[in-house]
């Protein structure tokens, strides 16, 4: 899916460089065609990729997998306790301080 975010936010950059060559002809319809850019950005792009979430903002639910990082790994894990603590973590040693987590990605559909 991070693939497909760099393919369309590359799609994206070109076009707002082809839409430039319009700005001496039609300085309305430039800004239109950019703005509806920014529309796509907003609405495809950060769907196709899910943000972190901070350890200290939010804990996913108990034995649920979930992606976590320490900013420089990362790996796969699940939280061990409902309470917010952001360091009880299943097979994460004590030095990987997990700072942010988010869900695993869906499974590939079978065709």
């Amino acid at each position: 899916m991070k693939q497909t975010a760099k393919i369309l936010e590359q799609w994206l950059i070109d076009r707002e460089q082809f839409y430039k060559s319009l700005i001496k002809v039609n300085p309305a319809v430039y800004k239109a065609l950019v703005s509806e850019l920014e529309t796509i950005r907003i609405t495809k792009v950060s769907k196709l990729t899910p943000p972190w979430i901070k350890v200290t903002d939010r804990v996913p639910d108990t034995s649920i997998d979930v992606l976590v990082t320490d900013q420089d790994r990362i790996k796969i894990s699940y939280h061990l306790t409902s309470e917010v603590n952001p360091n009880v973590w299943e097979d994460i040693c004590s030095k990987f301080k997990v700072t942010h987590w988010m869900p695993l990605p869906e499974q590939p559909e079978n065709k």
